[in-house]
């Protein structure tokens, strides 16, 4: 009964199908004149996302937990940036 069970399990699991969905890519100056607030924006995905959006033209105001962070990454990404 136990082998009937794990065999049904196996063969249902092996044919899940997987689709990747196209995520768009941000390029050029697309977000020239927009304006982002960014939740912790002073390390890990949240500072990448702040660098990518000031690099395509964004006014970025980021958060965080610890100010000298926010004003190093501030200084970092330049003047479209405040925290």
């Amino acid at each position: 009964m136990l082998s009937k069970i794990k065999q049904k399990i196996k063969t249902r699991f092996t044919k899940i199908e997987y689709r990747v969905e196209k995520i768009p890519v941000i390029s050029g100056q697309q977000l020239q004149d927009k304006v982002a607030l960014i939740t912790g924006g002073s390390n890990g995905i949240g500072y990448g996302i702040a660098q990518s959006f000031v690099h395509n033209g964004a006014k970025v105001i980021i958060t965080g937990r610890d100010e000298n962070k926010l004003q190093k990454v501030c200084s970092n990404l330049g003047k479209n940036c405040r925290y």
